[in-house]
């Protein structure tokens, strides 16, 4: 809702000057005999009925709103039929003679069949015969001033019944105190629950009442905070689910590197510890919508982390603080940049948002979560690091090795560095070429050499013999 709505004020003022409970209704499930007199005493308040009847217990209740959360009394549409019995009284009344004769009479006619033709002669219980008979005449009976007791308006959906009669439901309503906050809503569901199962438990007792029968209670905010019973442990459940995946990625993309790994994991997790607490005290409330940003929280701190545990990883300073120090320096400025600074720009535009959910829930959380991931991030996780990273790489002749990720993968080199490898490859392999051609060249120069030294010698042995014979 805009913050410069109307309906702001109007509920504004509705709680200061205005302020009442909701209607809460506890609703009876089939399987109980309200007929039977055992059955209308577990339910009546009146005199004669049971001491932990279902609405003296209600009523016993709202002695303590503060602990109930219930101000006014069940209204009790049994009470209100036993009462429109009464023989005293104009409410129920039968046609004693006429084409009318054994019909409803109502409060309101003069006709003189009905002089004399009360329902019950005495005040007593009505027997399961007269119950299920009078009270159809009850529910649709038009409370007027010569009978107020009538059920038409007030009851006449409070009881849900089959074409034999027989109640398969029905429901007494009672008024909470005035709540505010979703902690006190909370509390009395939590409350209300409690006295139905108390309830429950002593109708059960009655006897012909169906094991499975239950009372349960209903209101029309239960729907929407009926969320916070099970929010905390669902938001952990599924929070804990969405860590054991991000771990196992983490494990096989950084080479098996269990501390790594781990280290990964747990500044993620603080990142939603910090989150959370940020959250409260930012007054941001816990919900499903909150829940909602956390799960997106996590994938969000895997940018923050998994790039400068990679850049540690590979790292082949010689000690962890040193290469501690030189993955923050090579990899940080890149976390701020491609990171962080594209985050908060589309996060800072939601504060000029109207609307309260967006500032609350997409605002303030999403900018506690950029904010909280850059800082673990950045600080943080390098200082983990240099205490429980891994150790520093052991050479092994000409390929260096690194303890965690190998820089031989060819799966984590860099482009660059893979195509300087080539371009040096390919010039050790021109040059000891041209080498294997020059010595070619000279053997050969050294071949033609020694035959011209031969040549030399013979022609000089024949001038010699020439001269002999001469």
């Amino acid at each position: 809702m805009p913050k410069d709505s109307y309906l702001l004020q109007y509920f504004a003022a509705l709680n200061q000057y205005l302020a009442v409970g909701v209607p809460t209704y506890f609703v009876t499930t089939g399987g109980y005999n309200f007929s039977s007199p055992a059955g209308t005493d577990g339910i009546c308040s009146s005199a004669g009925c049971h001491p932990r009847s279902l609405t003296t217990t209600i009523q016993h209740a709202t002695r303590f709103p503060n602990a109930s959360y219930l101000a006014i009394p069940a209204t009790s549409w049994l009470d209100d039929f036993l009462d429109w019995l009464n023989p005293s009284g104009r409410c129920c009344r039968v046609h004693l003679y006429g084409n009318l004769s054994g019909t409803f009479c109502p409060s309101t006619s003069s006709d003189p069949s009905c002089i004399g033709g009360q329902c019950l002669n005495v005040t007593r219980r009505p027997t399961a015969e007269e119950f299920k008979r009078f009270l159809p005449w009850f529910l649709h009976d038009r409370p007027t001033l010569q009978c107020a007791k009538g059920g038409l308006g007030a009851y006449d959906t409070a009881v849900s019944m089959d074409a034999n009669g027989t109640i398969l439901a029905s429901r007494f309503m009672a008024y909470q105190r005035p709540l505010r906050t979703s902690q006190e809503y909370t509390a009395a569901l939590r409350a209300a629950r409690a006295l139905a199962e108390e309830i429950t438990a002593t109708l059960r007792s009655v006897p012909g009442t169906h094991p499975d029968f239950r009372v349960f209670p209903y209101t029309v905010t239960y729907v929407y905070y009926e969320q916070y019973l099970t929010v905390v442990a669902e938001g952990v459940f599924t929070l804990g689910l969405c860590l054991v995946p991000t771990f196992l990625v983490s494990f096989l993309l950084l080479g098996m590197d269990l501390r790594s790994s781990a280290a990964t994991l747990l500044t993620i997790a603080m990142i939603l510890l910090d989150t959370v607490g940020a959250m409260a005290l930012w007054g941001i409330p816990y919900n499903a919508v909150a829940l909602i940003n956390l799960v997106a929280a996590v994938g969000i701190s895997v940018e923050f982390v998994s790039h400068l545990t990679c850049a540690f990883a590979r790292s082949v300073q010689p000690g962890r603080v040193a290469r501690a120090a030189e993955a923050t320096v090579t990899m940080g400025s890149k976390v701020v940049a491609g990171v962080a600074m594209t985050n908060l720009p589309g996060v800072v535009v939601l504060a000029f948002a109207k609307a309260q959910l967006v500032q609350i829930f997409f605002f303030r959380l999403n900018l506690i979560i950029t904010l909280a991931g850059l800082a673990h991030g950045l600080v943080f996780l390098p200082v983990l690091l240099s205490y429980v990273g891994p150790g520093p790489p052991a050479p092994t002749g000409d390929v260096e090795q690194d303890a965690g990720l190998g820089r031989g993968n060819p799966g984590f080199q860099d482009g660059d560095e893979a195509e300087d490898k080539d371009k040096d490859e390919s010039g050790d392999k021109a040059k000891a070429k041209d080498e294997d051609v020059a010595r070619d060249e000279a053997k050969a120069e050294d071949e033609d050499g020694s035959g011209d030294k031969a040549k030399a010698k013979d022609e000089d042995g024949a001038r010699a013999e020439a001269e002999a014979e001469g």
